[in-house]
């Protein structure tokens, strides 16, 4: 399994907005809001997965991603889109028992948001 995580960010000012995880193979995406406490788990419908998984055979891009790109569909509430500038960061590998996929993976998007503590990069 791979995770990929991202960056959000405010798109008029850059300021750093959250962190985000999806693993496709796990059917797991997440955001970590800067400043809340608990994190955004997100419902992908059926048609959305295979949608990402197509722009995964693409690739993703290495500048933002486009409001309407299945990514942002995903992470980003639809009122917010337009204003949020979602970054694809790194892949991480994952080898971890099935039933402890959700809890590794929370674990590694609070360790994101913990340290990253307000400052989030755009680029």
């Amino acid at each position: 399994m791979t995770a990929l995580t991202f960056t959000l960010a405010d798109l008029a000012t850059g300021r750093g907005l959250a962190h985000a995880i999806i693993c496709f193979e796990a059917r797991y995406a997440s955001v970590a809001w800067l400043g809340e406490t608990r994190l955004d788990r997100k419902f992908v419908e059926r048609a959305d997965w295979r949608m990402l998984e197509l722009a995964l055979v693409v690739g993703l891009p290495n500048t933002s991603v486009e409001s309407t790109h299945i990514v942002q569909r995903i992470l980003v509430p639809a009122d917010r889109r337009s204003s949020v500038l979602v970054q694809w960061a790194a892949k991480m590998p994952l080898d971890v028992a099935p039933a402890r996929v959700a809890e590794i993976l929370d674990a590694w998007l609070r360790d994101l948001a913990a340290k990253c503590d307000g400052q989030v990069d755009p680029a």
